[in-house]
């Protein structure tokens, strides 16, 4: 996969960590206070809204140019009173039932992670918890765009993503949706927790 991602030197201000911007359906905008603005040009070739219990999901796949390779990006919601249990690592390994799930780098609640699907492959993902209410995952990356990535963002583990022999690549279809989002995540995994609830003494 080409390196498709064009850095803009801009400052930002009054968040600290970086955020997704997908208002522009050509490009994948990735935020970064005090650094860079990176921009994927990945085009969006279709979505999907999906609801379960109290979690409100957007699923889109993009497209880089060169390739045709898929990106995928996912922001979910929690409806009120809820939120979510775990800390972003945990959450992952729920949701797309992983082997397991490394954290690559970190940068404020921006996380860079290699997950380890039930067919041997490593899917490269960074994902943004916002306060434990949302959440925005991108995924589908080879290994040399997340080390840029990695690297524009101010990280320094680039190199241990070298240790990974076979990372997932995803095709231009509804099959890059990796995320296994069902009922069970809620009722035996404990993904949500119900905010400000206490248990009735006796």
């Amino acid at each position: 996969m080409g390196w498709l991602i064009w850095v803009v030197l801009l400052m930002f201000g009054g968040c600290s960590s970086p955020a997704f911007n997908l208002s522009n359906k050509e490009k994948i905008v990735i935020e970064i206070p005090k650094q860079d603005r990176i921009l994927i040009n990945a085009p969006m070739l279709l979505s999907e809204h999906m609801t379960l219990e109290n979690i409100l999901i957007t699923r889109s796949l993009h497209a880089y140019r060169n390739d045709k390779k898929g990106i995928v990006v996912e922001h979910i919601r929690v409806q009120a009173p809820y939120a979510f249990q775990y800390d972003m690592k945990r959450t992952l390994d729920i949701v797309f039932e992983a082997k397991r799930v490394e954290q690559i780098d970190r940068i404020g609640n921006f996380g860079f992670y290699a997950i380890h699907l039930k067919d041997g492959s490593v899917l490269m993902c960074i994902a943004e918890n916002i306060n434990k209410k949302a959440a925005v995952m991108v995924y589908g990356f080879d290994k040399k765009t997340m080390n840029r990535l990695i690297e524009k963002s101010g990280g320094t583990s680039m190199h241990r993503i070298d240790r990974y022999s076979r990372i997932a690549s995803l095709e231009p279809d509804a099959s890059a949706f990796l995320s296994r989002w069902n009922a069970k995540m809620t009722i035996f995994d404990g993904l949500l927790k119900r905010m400000g609830y206490r248990a009735l003494r006796r």
